[in-house]
């Protein structure tokens, strides 16, 4: 019987996990390194003095298939989400909710139902999507602002402005056509339970990567937080990593670490498409204020949008996370892409404050407030943008990540595909006769 391989990834993201997983289900042995104290990337939990943050804001969509897959697998138990229908609610200007009931018509219902919309706008919008129901997306990829010519600009505004942002973390004038279609393709679109959205009621590395670790190591693989990798080569049929000054040799390897680490990492010859493509990538920040309130403060709803409803305003989303999460009278405000970034930690937190206080009279002023930024949260999704896919000069070593070629763009179900992906890729070198 040929010995199952030694696999080693890096990275503990949920690209990480999730090609973890893969291989693990297919009988290879796996050993998983993560530089940082805790696995989740750039979707984690993070310490702050004595609390417990998250470095960001995440939701799921019922289309987020391989994500349920997976979480499924490792979770016992309902799985830890606020399910419910669509609802795309901005402060005072419109109001999107499809009702309990099962699609094809949840959609087509919220539109009718839609308020804040006059038929002019209800009508621009359902010709759209009807269109794309049978057309799909055609043409050469181009700026998403020209792919919505016929829209009006109160839709735009207050639909299509906010779910570009929430979906691709990059302004509809510069954002990519075809992935955000895919996007509306597979939510939207689709029917069923695919639009209904999922929001997390635990921290994000509690989501999937812990108990994905925990998991792993119940059935015997090897799991290094807080070890870093910092060079890999290629020994024969085997490749050798260097781990904490120590060099180990194993069968093959997914690499499931940030773009932006990949070069400290690979030499050029060893990935040089890869390398070469991710040279040329922009970036986009997400910058998340928490705001502490006293104990029993409420928003009417544990989701809302704030884009544009307020004159100055840079605060897209705001989420009540004493409802969601049961951390009681705290609320996360979230600035998408570039809207913020003149501004220190200190003034965004201010001005997501004031900006609470106007949205919601009667908000008391916060207990504590902290800003968390970061800087690569997601790559610029621009059209025709060159994704590399996962190869590498050897095929015992692979990429994984959302930043790879794929349909969609820096999310959970990306991350998870490319990590799927990857191990099956990887895994067909020793399953071929």
């Amino acid at each position: 019987m040929r010995k199952p391989p030694h696999i080693a990834v890096i990275g503990a993201g949920y690209a990480g996990v999730a090609a973890a997983l893969t291989l693990a289900d297919a009988g290879a042995q796996i050993s998983l390194f993560e530089a940082g104290p805790l696995p989740g990337g750039r979707a984690r939990r993070i310490h702050w003095h004595d609390q417990t943050l998250d470095n960001g804001q995440h939701i799921a969509l019922g289309a987020y298939t391989e994500l349920l897959r997976l979480m499924r697998k490792v979770h016992h138990g309902p799985l830890p989400f606020r399910r419910m229908p669509l609802r795309w609610e901005m402060w005072q200007q419109m109001l999107l909710q499809a009702p309990a009931w099962g699609a094809p018509l949840t959609t087509l219902w919220a539109l009718l139902r839609a308020q804040g919309w006059g038929w002019a706008d209800k009508l621009a919008l359902l010709r759209f999507l009807a269109g794309l129901r049978l057309r799909g997306f055609r043409g050469e990829d181009r700026p998403a602002s020209e792919w919505l010519a016929g829209q009006t600009p109160r839709v735009i505004q207050t639909f299509w402005e906010p779910l570009c942002y929430a979906a691709l973390n990059t302004p509809l004038q510069e954002a990519s056509a075809q992935v955000f279609y895919n996007v509306v393709r597979d939510s939207l679109l689709a029917g069923g339970d695919a639009a209904q959205m999922l929001l997390p009621t635990v921290d994000l590395s509690a989501l999937l990567p812990e108990p994905a670790l925990a998991w792993l190591t119940a059935q015997q693989h090897a799991v290094h937080l807080g070890q870093k990798v910092t060079q890999l080569t290629l020994q024969d049929d085997q490749v050798a990593l260097q781990v904490q000054g120590e060099w180990q040799s194993v069968d093959g390897v997914i690499c499931a670490t940030g773009p932006h680490q990949l070069p400290a990492l690979l030499h050029t010859e060893q990935a040089p498409a890869a390398l070469q493509a991710v040279s040329q990538f922009g970036w986009q920040p997400i910058r998340t204020v928490y705001l502490q309130y006293p104990a029993g403060t409420r928003l009417p709803q544990a989701m809302i949008g704030l884009h544009h409803c307020l004159p100055g305003g840079v605060v897209h989303w705001v989420f009540d996370r004493g409802v969601l999460l049961g951390e009681d009278g705290r609320m996360a405000a979230v600035i998408s892409a570039a809207m913020a970034q003149p501004m220190s930690g200190e003034q965004i937190a201010s001005q997501a404050a004031s900006e609470l206080a106007q949205a919601f009279p009667g908000l008391p002023a916060p207990l504590w407030r902290k800003t968390l930024h970061e800087a690569r949260a997601t790559f610029a999704c621009t059209p025709g943008l060159h994704r590399p896919d996962g190869h590498t000069a050897s095929p015992r070593v692979r990429l994984a990540g959302d930043y790879l070629a794929g349909d969609y763009p820096a999310t959970l179900e990306g991350a998870v595909r490319s990590g799927v992906a990857a191990a099956r890729a990887l895994l067909a070198q020793w399953t071929q006769p």
